[in-house]
């Protein structure tokens, strides 16, 4: 199976190999050669065998477009597709996407309110240091290749 994923994978990407940034975006490039190679990482159990499934028909649903699609088809296939397998990744792999740097300022913004309530000090210093930590924690997937995001 993880052949066969990885043939896959080669195809989507000499397809899409001399097409610009912006319309390698709207197949999600970076995203889908992450998870393609998340999957293939995983053993060939039951429980990684569906999303191994759902890649290859993100595959041929893309091939069977002639690699043409619309914004709202992009999106579309990303919803039904893209993130169920990263969803499932950043449970077994460790992967992370572009939301998790938000959690990461939400808690800072809550426990600098805090502070500010309990204290009556103007020490605003939580969002920041959490911001820095999720924008390292971040950079330091993508370097990792475990890394997904919409139009990526």
């Amino acid at each position: 199976m993880n052949e066969k994923l990885t043939k896959e994978r080669i195809y989507f990407t000499t397809a899409l190999l001399n097409k610009s940034n912006e319309d390698k975006k709207l197949y999600h490039y970076k995203s889908v050669i992450n998870l393609s190679n998340g999957l293939i990482s995983l053993n060939d159990s039951s429980s990684h065998y569906y999303f191994k499934e759902q890649m290859f028909d993100y595959f041929n649903l893309i091939k069977d477009s002639n690699y043409l699609i619309s914004q709202k088809e992009s999106l579309m296939l990303y919803k039904k597709y893209i993130l169920p397998i990263g969803q499932h990744l950043i449970k077994n792999n460790g992967f992370r996407t572009r939301s998790d740097i938000f959690k990461y300022i939400f808690v800072g913004v809550v426990l600098d309110f805090s502070i500010f309530f309990f204290l009556e000090k103007y020490y605003f210093i939580m969002t920041p240091i959490l911001f820095f930590i999720g924008y390292h924690k971040r950079k330091n997937k993508i370097k990792q290749n475990k890394f997904f995001s919409v139009f990526w």
